[in-house]
Order: structure tokens, then C-alpha cells, then sequence
């Protein structure tokens, strides 16, 4: 039986390339994550495990999408999906710190869609009626409509995702923290420009291959780095805070991994000649060896 999908190894025929190295080791790392991290039974005894491991999958899962979209050329749609990767990145993260919120509102909100869900399909006339979820009490559906809204449009966690992600901001503990604000800073607003303004989404869709700007109807080379490095430092953050969640190490392995594909993006000579005491590229503004290079120790 021959595969369902195309594999990432496959490159297009009729396009030429033009990021070989950057791509290779992206590929690398996804198959490093699914399949030496995350592949396998974890105990899930508590709201909070669920809710890490769902996000760490649904962040997984999207590097891969993103990948495939930017194999094939479609850059720019490549990075529309930064957006649900960054807020799923932020949620794990923000769920690991707050487990008493977690175990209050995660199932709560599930709940309370499911009645909205089921209740918006009878009421509509367009779908066959599922049923009738077990209903809450009047004291659940008025927090849940505290928490999320009455149309439940907010998070399950009750805050905006700015919300969330400004407790790293504010916190700084660690060099993660110091990416997920900097995400926070640029790519956050940056894919919402993306997504609602015409100033900057149209702008992404022109090509400058040529003598002037061109409004490609297929692949192209826009955008198409760019969303696969941003990608990547998502993935990477996820990772960290399921390792940290279910009590494993990363080890040498993913470090190098890592590593290589930070490098790869940077330029082949970077950490050849970068000390370890130097600031590091990233601008985070924490040595390298506290920073990206610490997967080099």
C-alpha cells in the first residue's frame, strides 16, 4: 500500500530549491521530536499532563505542516500558521505554571463547548442533531461563561494569549522565557499583520525575483525561510517545557540537533567562530553559553 501523503524528502521537480540546508535540518529535528521524544506511552495522571502533551502535539504537528507548505513554495501560508504555534507554545507553558487554573477550567471548558456546539447545530437546521451533551449546572455555565465568554471565544484558560505570554515577559527565569517574550514582541503581532492587515499580508505575497515586484499564483521563494526558522524555535520551546513536564532530559542528542539547525540557519561558519562567552546572535542579550549554546555543552 503506498503512502498517503508525499514525504518530506521528496522536493519538487520543478523547483528549484533554494533553501537545502535550512530544510534538512528542520526535517531532522521533526523526526527527532516524534519520534525519539514523543513517541510512546506517557502516564497522564493529571489535567496538566494532558493539556502539555496536547499542545506539544498540536505545535508538532503544525512545524510539520509548515514544513510541507514550505517544501512545495507556499512560503507565506507557511507562516499564518506561526500563530497557533506560538498560542499553543504559550498555553503548554502557561498551563505548567498554573495547575490549580488547569484543573478548574480545562475540563469546564469542554464541557461547555460541547453544549454550545450541539446547541448551535439544532438550533442551525444545517446538520444532524448529535444529542444533548450531560448539561451544566446553572453555577458551572455561569463561570464557564465568566471564564470564556458567552459564545466561548476566549481560551480555556481564561486569559488572551497576550495575557499568558506577558507572565514571561515579567518573569525572565530562564533563557525560554526570554524567546517567548521576543515571540511575543515580534512574531505575535507580526503573523496578525499577516493575517488582517492588507499593508503587510499583500506585501508578503509579492515576489522581487524579477525586475519588479510580481504577485506569484503558486509557489514562490517568499517567505518561505523565514517561516520555517521561526518554526523551529517554536518546536524547540515546546519541547522544553514536555521535557521539563514529564521528567525527562533532553540529552546530548536533541542538544546537538538543535544545535544544527540554529547553525544552519545562521551560516555554516557562525559557531566556528563565536565564543562562548561572546553575546549570542540571537540578541537575546544572554552570553551564548547561557543561551543557544548551551545545547553545545
Amino acid at each position: 500500500m503506498s503512502a498517503p501523503f508525499r514525504p518530506l524528502n521528496a522536493l519538487p521537480p520543478s523547483f528549484g530549491y533554494p533553501f537545502e540546508r535550512e530544510f534538512a535540518a528542520c526535517k531532522r529535528m521533526l523526526h527527532f521530536i516524534k519520534h525519539e521524544i514523543l513517541e510512546g506511552h506517557r502516564d497522564l495522571p493529571t489535567q496538566v499532563d494532558h493539556v502539555v502533551l496536547l499542545e506539544t502535539t498540536k505545535v508538532v504537528n503544525t512545524f510539520e505542516a509548515i514544513l510541507h507548505l514550505a517544501l512545495d513554495g507556499f512560503g507565506v501560508q507557511a507562516e499564518m500558521l506561526l500563530r497557533p504555534m506560538f498560542e499553543a507554545v504559550v498555553t503548554a507553558a502557561w498551563a505548567q505554571r498554573h495547575p490549580v487554573d488547569v484543573e478548574a477550567r480545562y475540563p469546564l471548558h469542554r464541557e461547555f463547548l460541547l453544549n454550545l456546539w450541539a446547541r448551535a447545530r439544532r438550533e442551525s437546521g444545517l446538520y444532524a442533531d448529535i444529542g444533548t451533551p450531560d448539561p451544566l449546572s446553572p453555577e458551572d455555565e455561569a463561570r464557564a461563561v465568566a471564564w470564556f465568554g458567552q459564545f466561548g471565544q476566549r481560551s480555556w484558560t481564561g486569559h488572551s494569549f497576550r495575557e499568558m505570554a506577558q507572565e514571561f515577559v515579567e518573569l525572565a527565569e530562564s533563557p525560554n522565557d526570554l524567546h517567548l517574550a521576543n515571540y511575543l514582541k515580534l512574531v505575535h503581532p507580526f503573523v496578525n499583520w499577516m493575517l488582517h492587515s492588507s499593508g503587510l499580508s499583500f506585501y508578503r505575497l509579492l515576489a522581487f525575483e524579477e525586475e519588479g515586484p510580481t504577485a506569484t499564483v503558486g509557489p514562490s521563494r517568499v517567505a518561505i525561510r523565514d517561516a520555517m526558522d521561526m518554526g523551529w524555535n517554536l518546536a524547540v520551546l515546546v519541547v522544553d517545557v514536555y521535557m521539563d513536564q514529564f521528567g525527562l532530559e533532553p540529552g546530548d542528542r536533541f542538544s546537538r540537533c538543535a544545535l544544527d539547525v540554529w547553525a544552519a540557519f545562521k551560516g555554516p561558519d557562525l559557531i566556528k567562530n563565536l565564543g562562548r562567552n561572546d553575546p549570542c546572535p540571537c540578541r537575546s542579550g544572554l552570553k551564548f553559553k547561557t543561551c543557544h549554546g548551551r545545547q553545545s555543552n
